[in-house]
């Protein structure tokens, strides 16, 4: 297989991540009324279960894939894919650095611990306020882990994560 041929391959697989990773976000969007009323409700609803089973998981497996393929890419051209990608979140409760591209894909892989939130209730976290178009759950990610014993925490933006990941896609 030629170098480009593989580029293009790889530039796919990360676009189809990219778009699952969206589409988990879109068909969940219903998720904080569906929990604001199943936490009132006796008996779950299918839907709910639906999405409590499998969109969490398949959210970070598909920002797993992102990150790695990214970061791989990375380290075999020549390291140089993440310049002028921009912030996508922010490390640190306390002084809110920006979090760059290439630090949010080191964050995803490292993590301990990845957990959703979004702009309403039940999560009640609105990091990442923005108009988008349509009818979008803000989407943030949550991570957590320990580099050289000294926690870390770092709030990242899905979708400023996915766009940045669709324009290094044609750097590929």
């Amino acid at each position: 297989m030629s170098q480009t041929r593989g580029a293009t391959v790889e530039a796919e697989r990360i676009r189809q991540s990219i778009f699952r990773v969206l589409s988990v976000i879109q068909a969940s969007q219903e998720y904080p009324t569906l929990h604001s009323a199943e936490s009132q409700a006796v008996k779950p609803t299918p839907l709910y279960a639906l999405i409590t089973e499998h969109a969490e998981p398949q959210l970070v497996e598909g920002l797993l894939l992102i990150a790695v393929a990214l970061r791989v890419h990375n380290e075999r051209h020549g390291r140089k894919l993440f310049d002028n990608a921009g912030d996508v979140g922010y490390l640190n409760e306390t002084t809110r650095s920006s979090l760059s591209m290439k630090d949010a894909c080191d964050k995803i892989i490292h993590a301990d611990d990845l957990r959703l939130g979004g702009g309403t209730k039940p999560w009640e976290v609105k990091e990442f306020d923005r108009q988008l178009p349509g009818p979008y759950v803000i989407a943030t990610a949550h991570l957590r882990g320990i580099n050289r014993r000294k926690p870390w925490k770092a709030d990242l933006d899905i979708w400023a994560f996915c766009e940045a990941a669709t324009r290094l896609t044609q750097h590929l």
